[in-house]
Order: structure tokens, then sequence, then C-alpha cells
């Protein structure tokens, strides 16, 4: 049983014969049971210590540490409460509490536990970073600026704080009165504390990869692919910035380089969509229609899987009232629609059966019902079987892209009886501003201004 401590159970347990009520007794035999693993021991203790003093603080700290051991964490979040709502605010009792929130994967509790830390131990300076890293949401900038700034003069020289301090400033943003999100990145600033900390360490290479994302933001390419090449020479989270380094091959036309960066990036998980997709529009720009069609349906696959995953988190986020995160997940969700619709859209153009490119075109419009061009060419085929409905495609793909001046003329051509002479002029300038060599429309705009005179 407890075969390390057997005199000390023997002597509090004679302690406890001469004085049942003995919390110190009770609470020290308690432990040693816990470290036993005596499971039934332990709870007898407890028991006994809950009648005596239902109040007491080790009571509850050991509930809450068992039910923690026993992956309860509601139920250890219940007895740790316990013991905050009396105001001890012990380490042991607030560390516990932190590991609590972290098996809850409850931030608010986190950030209550931690300004309660920071409160009673206001010079534990990586404490002050959990919480400003904990605040970085666009709604608690000020609080969250305000304690990287405070870590950062209690550890001046601490290469985390440096760190998470300069990845702050480099994608920071702020939520205004009226609940509109404006961006407070200083690059500037970043880069200062990354190149101050780069002093100390001149292979850190986290930092290294931070400045090479501000360099790529700041469309430093040449300084980018330096520091992203360091790391990469490394083997350094090579998925942070793969996709940028094929970017960037791509803009020095090195088309190697980018299939060899973007194959590479097939691996990676988080960055696997991506990096078919882009492989998909280099083949199908260099017209090598066997390799796209190849990575095209690669990428529609990859996408649709990540839009369920993305739905199922965006739900369990609702669920648990995570609204800020939900947000965030739409708006990711959105993009990736807009790119699987994209997809579909280019490889209808290398689909020779015209009902398979239609039934591309019609899965494009399913992910993006706003796609310009799919709508254009929706319109187009059912113009050839004299539905009348291709005037509201027609009309969507002007919506969406203004400068559309073929939508524009067949739109115009379709309801010449309809529109008044304003629509029909307005109509007409557009469509030659975008095509000067368009004779119909010159010819028409002149027909209705002469009808004027």
């Amino acid at each position: 049983m407890v075969s390390g401590n057997k005199d000390a159970v023997y002597h509090l347990r004679k302690s406890l014969e001469i004085n049942p009520r003995h919390l110190p007794s009770l609470i020290l035999l308690c432990k040693i049971y816990i470290k036993a693993n005596e499971v039934s021991f332990t709870n007898e203790c407890l028991d006994k210590i809950q009648q005596i003093d239902p109040c007491n603080i080790d009571l509850w700290f050991l509930r809450s540490k068992l039910a923690l051991e026993d992956e309860n964490f509601l139920k250890a979040k219940e007895h740790i409460d316990n013991c905050l709502k009396n105001k001890v605010y012990e380490k042991r009792i607030l560390n516990l509490a932190l590991n609590i929130s972290s098996k809850l994967s409850d931030v608010k509790f986190r950030i209550a536990i931690l300004e309660i830390y920071v409160n009673q131990y206001d010079n534990d300076g990586i404490r002050y970073l959990e919480l400003a890293k904990c605040l970085q949401e666009p709604n608690q900038y000020e609080r969250a600026s305000y304690y990287f700034e405070v870590a950062r003069n209690i550890l001046p020289y601490n290469q985390e704080v440096l760190l998470e301090t300069a990845r702050f400033y480099s994608h920071a943003k702020k939520e205004t009165s009226d609940g509109s999100i404006i961006t407070k990145v200083d690059l500037e600033k970043s880069k200062s504390i990354l190149e101050e900390l780069l002093q100390s360490n001149q292979n850190y290479y986290e930092a290294i990869c931070l400045l090479g994302e501000i360099e790529f933001t700041e469309l430093n390419l040449i300084n980018a692919k330096f520091h992203f090449l360091r790391c990469y020479d490394v083997n350094f989270k090579k998925s942070n910035y793969i996709l940028k380094l094929a970017y960037i091959a791509k803009s020095e036309k090195d088309d190697d380089s980018q299939e060899k960066l973007l194959i590479e990036a097939i691996s990676h998980l988080n960055t696997k969509p991506q990096a078919l997709l882009n492989l998909f529009n280099l083949y199908l720009n260099q017209r090598d229609f066997l390799k796209a069609s190849a990575f095209g349906i690669r990428a529609i696959l990859t996408h649709r899987r990540l839009i369920v995953s993305s739905q199922k988190e965006i739900h369990k986020n609702l669920k648990s009232n995570n609204f800020i995160k939900s947000q965030i997940l739409t708006k990711n969700l959105k993009v990736i629609c807009n790119e699987i619709s994209g997809i579909y859209f280019n490889y209808s153009k290398i689909k020779r059966n015209s009902n398979l490119k239609m039934k591309c075109i019609d899965k494009c419009l399913v992910f993006n019902p706003n796609h310009p061009d799919a709508n254009y060419l929706t319109a187009l085929e059912l113009k050839k079987e004299n539905n009348n409905q291709c005037v509201t495609f027609f009309k969507k793909c002007i919506d969406n892209n203004w400068e559309h001046w073929k939508a524009r003329w067949e739109y115009i051509t379709m309801n010449d009886p309809k529109l008044s002479s304003e629509e029909m002029v307005g109509h007409l300038q557009m469509i030659i501003e975008c095509n000067p060599n368009h004779a119909k429309a010159i010819k028409l705009l002149n027909e209705i201004r002469s009808s004027y005179v």
C-alpha cells in the first residue's frame, strides 16, 4: 500500500485515534494516500475533513487535484472555485486552476486566474506574458498591449517575451466603439524588437522567421527570401513560410523552384490545400492539362474536407458561445469556399465535353453564387435554350464585376424595350470604357443621343 511511508501512516493513525478531528493529521494522511494512488482511502479522509471543516482549503484543493487526475475537468473547476471564492490565492491553487483552464480550453477562466496571479505576484513576467497572449483579441487590444509592455519591463532580455511582443505588434487589431475592426500593426516596432533579440542570439530561428514574414508583408521580397531561406536551410518549421517562398519564386518567374516548393508543401497538413490549388494553377498556366487535371481533383477533395471540418469547428465554437472565434472561422470558411469555387471554374476550362464543363460551372456557383464568369457562362447556356432566367444571371455577373462588358451587352440587348434611355446610356458608356472598339455599342449610343436632338 504505502510502503515508503509506513511509519508516517502508523503515527498519523495513532494521532487520529487520540483525536479523530485532528485536521493536520487527516490532511497529511490524505496527501500520502494520493501519492500512493489509494483512491478509496483518499476519499475516506477527504469526507472526514469535509465533516469537520467544510471550508478547508486543503480539502477543496485536494478534491480538485483528484478530479483533474481523473479527467473530470468540470468537477475539478467546481472544487477549485471553492478555494478561490474564499480569496485564497496561494501559487499552488492558482497553478492548479491554470492547469484546469487549459484542459477545459476555457479562456475566460484562464484570464480571470492570470489577473489574480499578476495582482498577487506582480514580479512574475512570464505570467504577464501569458495574460497578454490570452488577451490578443481586437476587443482587448489596450489590455493586451499594456501587459506585453509590463512583461518586457520585468524581463527585458527574455527571448520568449521579446518574440511574443514582436509577434503581437506584427498582427495587432483593435475593435472600435462601433464594433468595426481596425489594424494596430506596428511593423517598425516589431522589427526593432526582433533585431534587438537577434543581437543576443543570431540563430534564433523563430525570430528570423517572423522577421521574414514582416518583410514579406511589406513586399520586401528579397529580404523576406533571405530570412526564409536561413530557416529553410536548417529545416526549421517550413510549413510557416514555404508557400511564401513559392510565391517569391513565382514573382521571380522561377517555375522550377515554385513547383519544387509547392510539391514539398503538400506534405504539410496546414499548407496542403493551398499548395494543391497553386500547383493546379501552375500546370494550367503551363498548359500541362494532364497534371492540372490530377492536381485539380486533389485540390477539390482537400478543400471539401476542409469545408466540412471548418463547419464542425464553427458549430462547436457557437455551442460554447465563443463568438469571436466563430466569426474568424466563418470568414476563413468563406475564403475556402471562394477558392474551391475558383478551382471548379478553372477546371471547367480543361473539359472538352460541354455537359461536364457546365457541371463544373454549376459546382462553382454552389460554393460561390456570386462568381461573375460562372454566372456569365450559365446565362449564355440558358440563352441557347431560350430560357428567360438567363437575364438574372447576366445581372448577377454585372453586379459582381462592374467591368464585365460582355455581360452588360447581353443584358441590354435582351432588355432593350424595358430599359430607360438613361439606363441604356449608362450601360453603353461602361461597355465602351472597357472596350473602346465595341462598334455596336458605339453605334447604339450615338443613335440614342441623336434621338434627343
